[in-house]
């Protein structure tokens, strides 16, 4: 596994941005990644991204819930997103 920090331009927040990336291990040498996982809350910069994701091809899923950042939203969406890696990475 690898920790990485992404660095890109938000043309929703008008900024340079970066996001913290854990890379598990490749499938094969060269191959893709069995595993992205974005949680977060803000929806014009996420629809960006996904559209991005999607110009490059990269297989994805994309999933917008509606909510505020309550401790109830979070918990909900983070509890979904341990089981969702525990059954994609195995764990």
């Amino acid at each position: 596994m690898a920790f990485s920090t992404l660095q890109f331009r938000s043309d929703a927040l008008n900024k340079a941005c970066s996001m913290n990336v854990i890379l598990p291990e490749r499938q094969e040498k060269g191959g893709p990644f069995p595993v992205f996982y974005l949680l977060h809350g803000l929806l014009q910069a996420n629809r960006d991204y996904h559209d991005h994701l999607n110009n490059l091809d990269i297989a994805h899923e994309y999933e917008e819930y509606p909510g505020a950042h309550t401790w109830e939203y979070w918990d909900t969406h983070v509890q979904e997103a341990i089981t969702f890696h525990r059954k994609t990475l195995n764990i």
